[in-house]
């Protein structure tokens, strides 16, 4: 376990498992919206989306979300499975 962002309104972590694909988990727990960069302390760009316990965002599960830009309300937490951004296409001649 790694805490990620933690703040006024944050709390959230990564979960590691030998042989399973690590978790990052955000709950807010605080009194207004906050929107935070999970990208550095992850290291992944995206994740998969496992639970989601809000109702500003449509997200449901299976759906990717950004790992950049994350808004979360009051209340609201999110289980997001990390994964491997994809490389970018090579061009070819």
């Amino acid at each position: 376990m790694q805490f990620v962002v933690v703040n006024e309104n944050i709390l959230s972590f990564t979960r590691f498992a030998r042989d399973a694909a690590p978790y990052l988990i955000a709950l807010n727990l605080g009194g207004s919206a906050s929107t935070d960069d999970y990208t550095l302390m992850t290291g992944m760009v995206r994740g998969k989306v496992v639970l989601y316990s809000g109702m500003s965002m449509k997200l449901h599960d299976g759906d990717f979300v950004s790992l950049s830009a994350l808004t979360l309300e009051p209340g609201e937490g999110i289980v997001v499975m990390l994964v491997v951004a994809e490389p970018a296409p090579t061009i070819k001649d």
